[in-house]
């Protein structure tokens, strides 16, 4: 039986992986060969896991892997936050059964500042009907400052924030609905925003869920 292909990829940025500020923007090409599929990646700073976004166009890329959409659509961007402490950052892609890790290296967070902590853990998503159980059970005869109080407490311990990357000086915009991703339960959803191009002219905007799927939006 022949081995699987080892998938092909580049790191972009950053040039180093001694980070001097807790947000850094991970970029490059990954394609994950002729005959394999890659739905998503994600970013692994020791086990805090960060999703960014794949399927950027990478013209440089196209003619080099044969031509073809998968070959055109190998950008991604992850923005990843790392504090003082944390030992290495590993990058993974779905193959539609499960992750994969393809890249590792070690940090050096020496040159962060002190103010650069480690992120709250996040509940598995499994949790969310157990939260609104709890906010009920404790909280329901509560008064209205204390319900949203707590509410605000427990939703940021199941939600993540929109993963919005920052694209060079080029373009500005920014996700106003979902304001925080979750596992979806249906098979749409609305997704508002606003972008506008430094010098430059937009004039379509598409959402893909995957490499070859693709819904133009309304802009």
């Amino acid at each position: 039986m022949t081995a699987p292909v080892a998938p092909l990829f580049h790191i972009d940025s950053p040039a180093t992986w001694r980070p001097e500020v807790a947000g850094i923007e991970v970029t490059g090409w990954f394609y994950p060969g002729e005959n394999a599929v890659c739905v998503d990646l994600r970013a692994r700073v020791d086990r805090r896991v960060f999703l960014g976004i794949y399927g950027l166009d990478r013209p440089d890329t196209q003619a080099t892997l044969g031509g073809g959409i998968p070959a055109l659509r190998t950008g991604f961007a992850q923005r990843v936050q790392v504090w003082r402490g944390a030992r290495e950052l590993a990058l993974d892609y779905h193959d539609g059964r499960e992750w994969r890790e393809f890249f590792r290296t070690p940090l050096d967070t020496s040159a962060l500042p002190k103010s650069a902590r480690k992120p709250p853990r996040l509940l598995r998503a499994a949790l969310v009907f157990q939260t609104l159980a709890h906010l009920y059970r404790h909280f329901h005869r509560a008064p209205w400052r204390v319900l949203c109080r707590e509410t605000d407490a427990t939703l940021n311990e199941v939600l993540m924030p929109t993963s919005d990357v920052i694209i060079g000086e080029q373009f500005l915009g920014f996700i106003e609905n979902p304001g925080f991703w979750i596992n979806s339960g249906y098979g749409k959803f609305r997704l508002t925003g606003w972008i506008f191009g430094v010098h430059r002219e937009l004039r379509q905007l598409s959402a893909t869920t995957g490499v070859l799927t693709e819904n133009r939006l309304v802009y």
